[in-house]
């Protein structure tokens, strides 16, 4: 970004200091970041709506011009004032950085309820990805009171998910009402109020780390997920984890009615995070697959209640919201 204030012919230049830049975006109500990644070099872009305190100049580029502070630690970082709209700065950053690096997007976290600006920034996800041949995008998170299901939808049409989807709304109201259908599974799935992934389609994907913290499965549901797994299904599981209303005390899962536990004395203890709720792994009840590899599951019972299955030598740790 400096060597892009010097002269036009440099900014065209800066393109070709790495030839793997990446761009992250970040999207809150009161800031915005920006990552520009080559390698592992990190450049990270605040965007603030208070006045930059400390020393500050002018960033000229030729195409924006703002005030902003430079900060050299164990990453270089920018503090940029954004006199209006701290989102809409991030647009316009956005678009100016993908161009300055000649870079593809690989990750956008989304918590702010600007539906109109969150429309703006898919779209020039969509096209800048398109324009450059990347059909794929590491990580999406969505999470707030609200989304606009057009540009949710819009990303998981035209890109495929990698890494991290993550969809999570704070209340039953606001409750998402599509659907998709995946043909692959990204390694972690995180849905909270957003039936996105019905259990059709999740049954008939390779799986890995899955959080449904809203769903309308029933036992019937889970017992098929346990079976499948059993006999060699989702040979890349970690964990499943699904809360539910409709969990039933009367209809067995695995041969056993919940409550599923383990019902040996509480000897040790190894405390994994499911989501973001961690537990003693050895609460859950052992399973054993066809080929004698194991694994644990809990269901609970009551309103909201969880199921979950965790694969013996499976790494479930997640920074789950």
């Amino acid at each position: 970004m400096e060597l892009a204030q010097t002269s036009k012919r440099m900014a065209n230049r800066v393109k070709f200091g790495g030839n793997n830049f990446k761009l992250s975006l970040t999207a809150t109500t009161t800031y915005s970041a920006l990552v520009v990644t080559n390698g592992t070099v990190s450049d990270i872009i605040h965007i603030l709506r208070e006045n930059i305190i400390g020393p500050s100049r002018i960033y000229d580029s030729y195409e924006v011009n703002v005030d902003f502070a430079f900060h050299a630690g164990r990453k270089i970082a920018f503090k940029i004032y954004w006199d209006s709209d701290v989102q809409e700065g991030l647009y316009v950053m956005a678009k100016y950085l993908c161009g300055l690096f000649d870079c593809s997007f690989n990750a956008l976290i989304w918590r702010s309820s600007n539906l109109r600006l969150m429309q703006r920034i898919t779209d020039l996800i969509i096209a800048r990805q398109t324009e450059i041949g990347v059909k794929e995008i590491e990580q999406f998170e969505v999470h707030g009171n609200t989304l606009d299901e057009e540009a949710v939808q819009g990303i998981l049409d035209k890109l495929k998910v990698t890494e991290t989807l993550k969809i999570e709304l704070t209340t039953p109201a606001s409750r998402a009402q599509f659907q998709h259908t995946f043909d692959y599974a990204p390694k972690l799935v995180v849905l909270r109020h957003c039936p996105l992934l019905t259990f059709e389609n999740l049954v008939n994907l390779d799986i890995q780390r899955v959080h449904l913290k809203t769903s309308d499965f029933t036992n019937y549901q889970i017992d098929v997920i346990v079976k499948k797994w059993k006999a060699g299904g989702f040979p890349n599981l970690k964990c499943i984890e699904v809360t539910s209303n409709l969990y039933s005390q009367q209809v067995p899962v695995a041969g056993l009615l919940p409550r599923i536990e383990n019902q040996e004395p509480q000897g040790l203890l190894q405390f994994k995070t499911i989501g973001n709720s961690p537990f003693n792994k050895y609460d859950g009840q052992i399973i054993y697959k066809n080929d004698g590899a194991s694994g644990r599951i809990f269901m609970g019972t009551g309103q909201n209640a969880t199921f979950f299955l965790y694969v013996d030598g499976g790494d479930v740790d997640s920074d789950s919201d």
